[in-house]
């Protein structure tokens, strides 16, 4: 028995780059705002990213945040606001044995197949735990307090049209 692959058939993966803005609230449930020009059929609707049947997608999310303090954690996620379930979070926590800032970036992801969706599903990056005093989730030009970063805190999303 053999297998032969055929090479004129090929599965295109269409990219995009959101940028991740400051969110609605620092504290839980607040959501991350998202812009910019999503390629194929997903759309951002009201921060959400809205994808919709007829594809598989992976999303990954890499906020970022500052606490002068050095103190606290903070948890966010993908979160499928259609069927109100955390699909992935992180974990950032900072050391409170150290006087110094903490400015990090964390990444949450996640694999939504087709067969996922019924017809749409939105997504958003929300907070789903904050503890600590301080936290400056707020995103300009420059940076985030009083840190400049070189990219801009961002949503990755490749989309595998089924």
């Amino acid at each position: 028995m053999s297998y032969f692959y055929n090479v004129n058939t090929k599965t295109e993966i269409i990219a995009s780059l959101i940028k991740l803005d400051t969110p609605t609230a620092t504290a839980v449930g607040g959501r991350f705002g998202l812009s910019g020009t999503v390629n194929g059929s997903a759309s951002i609707v009201s921060n959400r990213l809205r994808l919709v049947a007829g594809s598989s997608y992976y999303i990954e999310a890499s906020a970022i945040m500052y606490n002068p303090n050095a103190s606290g954690a903070i948890v966010y996620g993908v979160y499928d606001q259609t069927n109100s379930v955390y699909l992935h979070e992180c974990t950032s926590a900072l050391d409170p044995t150290t006087s110094n800032p903490n400015c990090q970036r964390y990444c949450t992801s996640a694999l939504i197949l087709d067969s996922d969706i019924t017809t749409t599903m939105d997504i958003e990056i929300q907070i789903k735990s904050i503890v600590g005093s301080g936290w400056n989730l707020t995103v300009t030009a420059n940076g985030i307090g009083t840190f400049n970063f070189v990219g801009y805190p961002s949503l990755r999303l490749l989309e595998l049209p089924s």
